[in-house]
């Protein structure tokens, strides 16, 4: 459930999401209602002189027709360009909502009412069918979802001008009826306009919220908790992708394996919380190395750390765990139990055409083996596999 203090206008992520997903979901409906209006625009013009011809008969007063036919061939020409720059809109979403997609959004359903208003009020050109067609576009428009500034721009200008231009002398009483009626449904559709952008707002919220915690969970779940890097399972998974990512792109693949020395001596002079503090600072410098998109930096198990480097050879790697090395060197942090006198670390790496390796378990092998002869040979050394 959404928390009764949260407002997704405090988020400028979750704002710029939901405003987006409103967007584009608006622009879906009015493609849909604009082929309809679209359809029925065209049979409206092909039947002006026998709609003028009746309005004649029955009301005695009538816009000409030429103009009727202007102003619905204009009508019919705008929803036309209207129809297919949304459409082109839609076929390639955008990342980030602009000033002519809200345009597009607020634009499209305002002309509509604003030709409407004009039709009604040119000369007193009334006529049934169109009254008709202004209630209908106003029934389908609450499909539409706008916010309360939107709404006013879209139902309350046209309404206005609506009432501003409309003849009261040539109003008789069946006339106003129809206009008690049509302004009913103006402001049950502008009603109707708030609720539905409000609920979807919540939808969407109470959708964003699970979503980022389904996202928290699943970091908690990849991500060792004492120094923030990957976990052993996720180091696990995104090496055999990059492995097989390596493979399809005939590319390197690289795995730097660390170890810090004379750790458990470390421990027992310094004591557990600061033997935590240790594998923090250790995983702090070993994680800046991680800056690629497909490089990740993971803590294999106790004092160990392993970073993976795909599409790097085997002499970038080691000028890497070099780099590594001297910086924590460099850091001079007391260490009683090394000969050194400071935390320094051991490191074996191996890099291979990921093409000529069984798995990427197997890079992971190499480079343990090499660190292993990296402890065997003195420590506080970078060792390469053979």
């Amino acid at each position: 459930m959404t928390s009764p203090d949260f407002d997704y206008r405090n988020d400028p992520q979750l704002r710029e999401s939901i405003e987006r997903s409103i967007l584009l979901g608006n622009l879906r409906r009015m493609h849909r209602l604009l082929w309809g209006l679209v359809l029925f625009l065209a049979l409206v013009l092909l039947s002006s002189p026998l709609l003028y011809k009746k309005s004649v008969q029955h009301f005695g007063s009538a816009a000409p027709l030429d103009v009727q036919i202007l102003w619905r061939s204009a009508w019919l020409a705008f929803d036309l360009l209207a129809l297919f720059g949304i459409r082109r809109i839609l076929s390639h979403p955008p990342e980030r909502i602009g000033r002519v997609h809200r345009a597009v959004e607020t634009g499209v359903p305002l002309m509509n009412m604003l030709f409407v208003v004009s039709l009604l009020t040119a000369g007193y050109a009334y006529n049934p069918s169109l009254e008709i067609l202004y209630i209908a576009l106003f029934a389908m428009a609450p499909l539409i979802r706008l916010n309360a500034v939107k709404t006013f721009i879209v139902v309350g200008l046209p309404l206005a001008l609506l009432l501003a231009l409309m003849d009261r002398r040539a109003a008789d009483v069946a006339h106003m009826s129809n206009m008690i009626s049509l302004i009913a449904v103006v402001i049950l559709s502008a009603i109707v306009f708030r609720e539905r952008y409000r609920s979807n707002v919540r939808e969407l919220e109470q959708q964003a919220i699970i979503e980022r915690q389904l996202r928290s969970m699943e970091t908690l779940a990849n991500t060792d908790g004492l120094t923030g890097l990957a976990n052993r399972r996720s180091l696990d998974e995104h090496l055999e992708t990059e492995w097989r990512r390596g493979v399809r792109e005939h590319n390197f693949l690289a795995v730097v394996m660390l170890d810090i020395d004379f750790f458990k001596s470390y421990n027992d002079k310094y004591g557990h919380p600061s033997g935590d503090e240790c594998i923090r600072n250790i995983a702090r410098v070993i994680g800046s190395y991680a800056r690629r998109a497909g490089d990740i930096a993971a803590r294999y198990g106790g004092e160990e750390f392993v970073l993976v480097l795909p599409g790097v050879d085997l002499g970038d790697a080691a000028s890497i765990a070099e780099k590594i090395r001297l910086e924590i060197f460099s850091a001079n942090r007391p260490h009683a139990g090394s000969p050194e006198g400071r935390v320094t670390v051991s490191a074996g790496m191996a890099s291979a055409p990921a093409a000529s390796l069984d798995s990427g378990e197997e890079l992971l092998r190499f480079a343990d083996r090499a660190l292993y002869r990296a402890k065997a040979e003195g420590r506080n050394r970078v060792v390469a596999a053979n």
